[in-house]
């Protein structure tokens, strides 16, 4: 196991995921009505939680408006994009908060994500430069 996957799973387990509800292909389909623009975006091959967290790109208010956009609880929206090496179109996996909370309560829901995309396709060799998780609000 990576140092990656043992220091994400170290940080995920100190948070809660039961805010959390995954969404089936037809829900993730519907879209979403976002109340602020733009999206954090978190690369997924960082050997460290400090280092993914420091590779993180926001976008639209995520970048002007970043503390207030993570410091208030609020709905937000989780997809994890993972890439089978050789193929173009990702796995993917979605979910969506019930209750508002901050963004912090986030890194459990990536992880959790990635972690069932990868025991769900053993053996499977993962382009780790094309892993993402895209968050919205």
């Amino acid at each position: 196991m990576s140092n990656l996957e043992n220091d994400l799973k170290h940080a995920f387990a100190l948070l809660d995921l039961s805010n959390f509800e995954w969404l089936n292909e037809e829900e993730a389909k519907k879209p979403f009505k976002t109340t602020k623009k733009g999206f954090m975006q978190v690369p997924l091959n960082k050997e460290t939680f400090e280092d993914m967290k420091a590779a993180t790109v926001f976008t639209g208010h995520w970048a002007t408006q970043g503390r207030q956009v993570m410091k208030k609880a609020r709905l937000f929206r989780i997809e994890v994009f993972m890439y089978e090496v050789g193929f173009s179109k990702p796995i993917q996996a979605v979910a969506r908060m019930k209750k508002p909370d901050t963004v912090h309560t986030l890194w459990k829901a990536i992880g959790e994500a990635s972690n069932f995309i990868m025991s769900e396709n053993k053996g499977v060799e993962w382009d780790v430069e094309r892993c993402k998780a895209v968050v919205k609000v």
